[in-house]
């Protein structure tokens, strides 16, 4: 990822084994893309059900994460 100028690593000036690792503003970019994409393809999908078929997926869902 480093070569291909996605992220950058900082060594830390207290200590030399410490390392930051920081996206780059081309992958900062990239992310936010990816996250709009999905975005819109998630309410695209979501619009092939009825809120009330949404609104039960939801309650499923949320009924799983809490056991």
């Amino acid at each position: 990822m480093e070569k291909k100028g996605l992220i950058e690593r900082h060594t830390s000036s207290k200590d030399a084994r410490q390392k930051a690792v920081v996206l780059t503003d081309k992958a900062v970019k990239i992310a936010s893309a990816c996250q709009s994409y999905l975005r819109k393809e998630e309410e695209e999908f979501a619009q092939q059900f009825s809120s009330e078929e949404r609104e039960v997926f939801l309650k499923i869902l949320q009924h799983y994460r809490n056991i």
